[in-house]
Parts: C-alpha cells; sequence; structure tokens
C-alpha cells in the first residue's frame, strides 16, 4: 500500500449528540497532529467528511441490533440460548450483588424491549442506517480512509463506562455498518491514560486501515504503558 495514494478524511465527533460526552480536547489535539504528521511526511491534505447521520449513531445502533430478524433476543443471549432472562429481576440482583450479567449487558437487554420495529421512526432509522453505509463507502471507496475518535474522551476509568453509558457508540456504529476499523494507539493524554483514534476504511479495504495504522505506530511509537512496569 503507497500511504501518499490514500485519501484521508476525518471527523473530530460525531456532531454533538447530547447522551455522549463532549469529544475531550486531548482527543481533539492528538487527532490534530496526527493529520498534520501525515501531511508533512507525505503530502496528503485530510478533508472533513460531512456524514450528519453520525448523529444519530446510538439509534442506529440500537434499531439495526433489534430490527435483525435472524438475531435471537438480547435476554437469550444472556441465557445462553436456554430461554430468556427478565433483566428487571436481573437489575434487582444486580444492585444487591447476585446476577451473573454486567450492569450495561442488563441495560442494553432492558432497552431492547422498548424497541418497536413496527413503528415509522425504527424503519427511518433503518435506512438512515442503509444511507450512512451507502454514503461512507462512497466517500471512502477503494483509496480513502476516515479518521475518527475511538470514544469521545480518552481511556475511561475501571467503572466509568456505566455513567457515560452512550459514549461506545463511536466504536458501535461501524459493527452495524459493517466497515473495517484498526484502532490506533497515540500516546498518553494530560491525565497519563491512553489517547487513540480509529480508521475506518471501506468494505473489504482492511489493508488501508491497517498500513496507515502501521505508519501511525512508527510515528507516534505505538503503545505506551499508563504507568511503569514491574
Amino acid at each position: 500500500v503507497e500511504i501518499k495514494e490514500i485519501k484521508f478524511y476525518f471527523m473530530p465527533s460525531d456532531g454533538g449528540f447530547p447522551l455522549t460526552s463532549p469529544v475531550h480536547k486531548d482527543l481533539k489535539i492528538i487527532q490534530e497532529k496526527l493529520l498534520k504528521s501525515f501531511e508533512k511526511a507525505f503530502g496528503i491534505k485530510a478533508k472533513r467528511a460531512d456524514l450528519p447521520q453520525m448523529y444519530h449513531s446510538f439509534a442506529i445502533w440500537s434499531n439495526a441490533m433489534v430490527g435483525e430478524k435472524k438475531a435471537p433476543p438480547f435476554s437469550a443471549e444472556l441465557a445462553e440460548m436456554n430461554g430468556q432472562i427478565n433483566p428487571w429481576l436481573e437489575l434487582v440482583k444486580w444492585c444487591l450483588g447476585f446476577s451473573v450479567h454486567t450492569l450495561p449487558a442488563l441495560v442494553l437487554a432492558v432497552l431492547e424491549k422498548f424497541v418497536r420495529t413496527d413503528t415509522e421512526m425504527h424503519m427511518e432509522f433503518i435506512k438512515m442506517g442503509h444511507q450512512l453505509r451507502e454514503d461512507l463507502n462512497l466517500l471512502l471507496g477503494d483509496d480513502g480512509v476516515l479518521i475518527y475518535p475511538s470514544h469521545s474522551t480518552a481511556a475511561p476509568y475501571h467503572g466509568q463506562p456505566i455513567v457515560k453509558t452512550f459514549n461506545f457508540t463511536y466504536t458501535a456504529i461501524f459493527n452495524i455498518l459493517g466497515n473495517p476499523v484498526t484502532q490506533v494507539p497515540l500516546g498518553l493524554g494530560s491525565t497519563g491514560v491512553p489517547l487513540g483514534v480509529q480508521v475506518v476504511a471501506g468494505l473489504n479495504m482492511d489493508r488501508l486501515s491497517i498500513a496507515v495504522a502501521k505508519e501511525a505506530e512508527r510515528m507516534f511509537g505505538g503503545w505506551v504503558p499508563p504507568s511503569s512496569l514491574n
């Protein structure tokens, strides 16, 4: 892969969806540094991508998950396909320390109950997801990559994602779209925890995201331990 032949696009955030945390300044700074490094090394001028549907990442993801007719309910998955769990009961058990399931999994099982597949809103988000997939792959083609935050904050501390539930949509949206993504570690932020970005490529163009990630690793030194190793 010739890096200089790749077209670079970027988005600094999902557009400000109110249930996700604002993108931390450390992540904005490191994304900018990454793009400037590629511009300096290869003469690549990144363009800002216009994908307004990313604002609705959570709704697109959740409706796509529930709308997959061949997939069993998540409550059944948690029961290992032996019936279904009662997520409300399991939430009570979790509060008492008796549930074998994690809180995020139980919250997802509960949310699943509220997403109906027979409404106009459901169909709108399914169509929006299809349009986003089409727009993204038309943009990237077979020679482009999108630089996008992996998360809206630097690496969260243990337990933090429970109170910042919707931040996962920065990665979940690409699971639904089916695009290859390579996570790139880019050192530590101001609080001493890891930073990174996602490199997203067009369908079946994994080699592009991997090549860009390898070059970024060379430029920035790859993974850095957040604390001393004994």
